[in-house]
């Protein structure tokens, strides 16, 4: 991969173009600047993590454009290069929806592909992962930009028509550095392949689970089980009410109960509580919150809890003993926590770890409601204000990596109303991640499962089944079509992940319960494979007529699994084509829901398997292990 200067940056005045390199920094004497460029080896990746620095006892310049990361990747005049990308996390209430929505574009003439974040999240529109390839699909190169703010990723074909030039930067920043103050920027991890685009993907996601990614805590089997309360029941509980749950969910086989948001104290409005930490819902709990944690672990389970820390509500604690902490925007009733703030961010620190400490809390979903760039936008310098967006992501790296220092056996789960804020940074600071706030919709929840495999490894991938009978109101068009009840294909979707349970399993009817149950023990027993190589068997649906097809195989062991999947309408039956299956193996099936049996794959192989689903809203998962091997041949 060529580059020129590996970032850029500009002046009012226009782009600084005088630098001179010494190892890793290069130097602008003329504005007093130094960007270091730190190269490191991430296993067959590398990454890029830039840093600007004011060489002088002055303020610098304003600069007014940032790009952290820029490179050249060279192409064939007479092809087209081709993009693989991604929706990010949002919340879509539709089928088909942009989150996790597999795209593929081409890059004719001197075309320019934008993929970018919003207001302040880095994967509320657009995923910054993404691929690029030749038009052969023979190789290719992986990109995860690293900043959890507004990145943008652009991706050009020069007019050279020879090569395509990758940059990432941050959308609309402006920074004055004070007198030799020295900032982090942003990260890029590349990770060239040779093969397929689904190779490059599969590539990827053994690098984040091996490299990028912490470990499961000691002892612990991932992905697991998990259950959280808020979709489904909300505020609208009491400590009571959640044993009754977790006496259910402890028989379905959860092994994390999670109480979510809305156990602290309400501040001015009946919102979550975000700023009253040290202060709980005694209403709710009498007996306090440790003592239902107890409960929860007398049960088997591990007991997690919900926290917003970047978020403080009027009327709490922290809002009242420290409005100098906080970026408040005028007229709203929740404000921005600056963790760009050293005394504030070690307060934070000492008040979260103080939670986890009293609760004896194993989990933690670290969520994020706010959109930042609303409030960093009320800092009327922007110099200024490009300074403390990128001091608070900095304080909020080291807050999540001072958490897992104190707390190895903690699991973090990134969570931003959704999966709004999935990349390199946090990726290497997250056990888990909520995908999307969508629970409800069976289709939409299994395009995201779908989707968000084919980048990243599936411990990460947190989704629910849910319903809403306590909230009949809330049940909109999309939650009745056709999929009235807990199908096969919803239950088997959650297999692709964590397996996530929520809302009222008390109020659901009779043999529910009961069917997740079987589900769930039979997720137990495949979870395994989960950490083998992702192949989409068939295009990602984008009708209820589609059906899908998803494959983890295991390439040293030749073991794995078939999922296929029918929607509510198409065809009865489906031709599907595994991949990396030894011609002259004999292989042991198991079919699920029920049934198993003995074949030689060869020949059904060459041809692909046909597979019936009768029924709409059904599935049928076949797994496969090597019984006898007689001669080689992977097909």
């Amino acid at each position: 991969m060529k580059t020129t200067w590996p970032f850029r940056l500009w002046l009012p005045d226009g782009e600084i173009t005088d630098w001179r390199p010494s190892g890793d920094a290069f130097d602008n004497a003329a504005n007093g600047l130094r960007v270091q460029v730190r190269r490191t080896p991430v296993g067959p990746a590398e990454e890029f993590t830039t840093a600007v620095e004011n060489l002088r006892d002055a303020p610098s310049p304003l600069i007014t454009r940032v790009c952290f990361f820029r490179a050249r990747w060279p192409i064939a005049a007479d092809e087209a290069p081709v993009i693989h990308h991604a929706g990010g996390g949002v919340t879509d209430a539709v089928f088909p929806s942009r989150a996790w929505r597999a795209q593929r574009s081409e890059l004719l003439d001197w075309a320019t592909l934008r993929l970018e974040g919003a207001q302040g999240r880095s994967s509320n529109r657009d995923l910054p992962i993404f691929s690029v390839t030749d038009a052969a699909d023979t190789r290719g190169i992986v990109f995860v930009a690293g900043y959890s703010g507004h990145v943008v990723n652009t991706i050009t074909r020069e007019a050279d028509y020879r090569s395509v030039a990758v940059e990432s930067g941050i959308h609309d920043l402006q920074l004055r550095l004070p007198p030799r103050g020295r900032v982090r920027l942003g990260s890029m991890l590349t990770l060239p392949y040779e093969g397929d685009a689904d190779t490059g993907r599969n590539l990827l996601r053994r690098t984040l689970r091996e490299y990028v990614c912490p470990p499961a805590p000691a002892g612990r089997v991932r992905p697991e089980v998990t259950y959280a309360h808020w979709f489904g029941i909300e505020r609208n509980f009491t400590a009571e009410s959640l044993l009754r749950e977790a006496e259910i969910q402890a028989e379905l086989g959860a092994e994390v109960f999670e109480l979510d948001a809305a156990w602290a104290r309400p501040g001015a409005r009946p919102h979550y509580g975000a700023g009253n930490w040290a202060h709980e819902d005694r209403e709710k709990f009498p007996d306090g919150i440790r003592a239902f944690a107890d409960r929860v672990r007398a049960l088997g389970m591990r007991f997690g809890i919900w926290l917003e820390p970047e978020t403080v509500e009027e009327g709490t604690a922290l809002h009242a003993e420290h409005p100098e902490w906080l970026i408040a925007r005028p007229g709203a009733h929740r404000h921005l926590f600056d963790f760009g703030n050293p005394e504030a961010a070690a307060y934070m620190t000492a008040l979260i770890a103080d939670v986890i400490e009293r609760y004896g809390a194993e989990w933690t979903r670290m969520d994020s409601n706010l959109n930042p760039s609303e409030y960093w936008a009320t800092i009327a310098d922007p110099g200024e204000r490009g300074w403390r967006e990128l001091r608070h992501w900095e304080g909020w790296y080291r807050f999540l990596d001072e958490l897992r220092r104190r707390f190895p056996g903690l699991h973090i789960e990134g969570c931003s109303s959704g999966g709004r804020r999935i990349d390199l940074e946090m990726l290497k600071r997250s056990h888990s991640f909520w995908i999307s706030d969508n629970t409800a919709f069976p289709a939409t929840v299994h395009q995201h499962i779908g989707g968000a495999n084919r980048w990243l490894p599936s411990h990460l991938l947190n989704a629910e089944a849910v319903k809403y009978p306590l909230f009949p109101q809330k049940v909109r068009p999309y939650d009745q079509v056709g999929d009235e009840t807990f199908s096969d294909f919803w239950l088997a979707t959650l297999m692709g992940g964590l397996f996530g349970l929520g809302g009222p399993h008390s109020a659901y009817p009779a043999g529910v319960n009961e069917k997740f149950k079987r589900f769930i023990a039979r997720y137990k027993e495949i979870r395994h494979l989960l950490d083998a190589d992702f192949y989409p068997l068939l295009p990602q649906p984008r009708t209820s007529a589609d059906w899908d097809a998803w494959q983890f195989h295991d390439t040293q062991s030749g073991c794995g699994m078939v999922l296929v999947f029918r929607q509510r309408g198409g065809p009865t039956a489906m031709m599907i084509r595994p991949r990396g299956f030894d011609a002259g193996a004999a292989y042991r099936l198991r079919r699920f829901p029920a049934g198993h049996r003995s074949v030689t794959l060869a020949k059904a192989n060459r041809r692909g398997w046909r597979v019936t689903l009768s029924h709409p809203y059904t599935t049928v998962m076949i797994q496969y292990t090597v019984r006898s091997v007689q001669a080689t041949g992977v097909r």
